[in-house]
């Protein structure tokens, strides 16, 4: 397993690598919220014969009530399968719509998000 502590960007980098050349490789990735709230992720590219790639993510974060005066901390997991990994254009706002990167571009991480999908097309998660 790889773990990367840089940048969110080595994250994407290391996970569309992975993807594109289906291999198998597993990173980990700590950050902090602005309020101080600590999220590990695992991305595992997984890859088996006669079979499709997929990605298995599982986040692990500490949070903390959201009242102004709130002590209360408590932890949530969650977990996923992805079917679809794909490179969008880092939008001008949150709600914009995403354009897709082709699989041939060769552009640096910093410059675009990964889109992680369900077999349907539904996204997942963006990071």
């Amino acid at each position: 397993m790889k773990e990367v502590t840089e940048t969110p960007a080595k994250v994407r980098e290391f996970i569309w690598e992975h993807w594109k050349s289906q291999t198998q490789g597993t990173v980990k990735f700590e950050a902090y919220s602005k309020e101080g709230e600590r999220t590990v992720a695992e991305y595992r590219v997984k890859y088996a014969e006669n079979e499709r790639c997929k990605l298995i993510a599982k986040t692990d974060s500490e949070l903390r009530g959201r009242g102004k005066f709130s002590t209360e901390k408590f932890s949530k997991y969650d977990e996923f399968v992805a079917e679809f990994v794909e490179r969008v254009k880092i939008p001008r706002d949150y709600s914009s719509k995403r354009k897709s990167i082709s699989k041939e571009a060769n552009q640096s991480a910093k410059f675009y998000w990964i889109q992680l999908k369900e077999a349907a097309g539904k996204v997942l998660s963006e990071l």
